[in-house]
């Protein structure tokens, strides 16, 4: 069983910014990511998408190539969250248990 130092429920920019700035600061920490999309979206450029200004293969990203370097990537979403147990669970069954949680899940884009 691993825990990590930090979880992070979304692969949003909330979630990849914090991830990025806590590994900045303390690159020793042990960071999951929990996000299933294989795919990030800029969410502020479907304006400019719809509005012509910008494409909108130019505001969608591989999620491969934007978790940052050092952190678990665990391609899934939460399901349930047990706090007193420092645990989260996927709904594949699995557990990821963590010392300190971030929850920043976003939004969910269907296109």
């Amino acid at each position: 069983m691993t825990t990590f130092d930090v979880a992070i429920i979304g692969g949003g920019t909330g979630g990849l910014t914090a991830a990025s700035r806590l590994l900045r600061k303390q690159p020793k920490l042990s960071v999951a990511i929990i996000e299933p999309s294989g795919n990030h979206y800029y969410q502020p450029g479907f304006l400019f998408a719809a509005l012509g200004i910008d494409k909108l293969e130019n505001i969608q990203r591989p999620m491969a190539k934007l978790i940052p370097k050092g952190c678990h990537w665990f391609r899934d979403a939460a399901t349930l969250i047990e706090p007193h147990h420092n645990k989260v669970i996927l709904s594949n069954g699995d557990e990821v248990f963590y010392r300190s949680l971030i929850i920043s899940p976003g939004l969910i884009t269907q296109l």
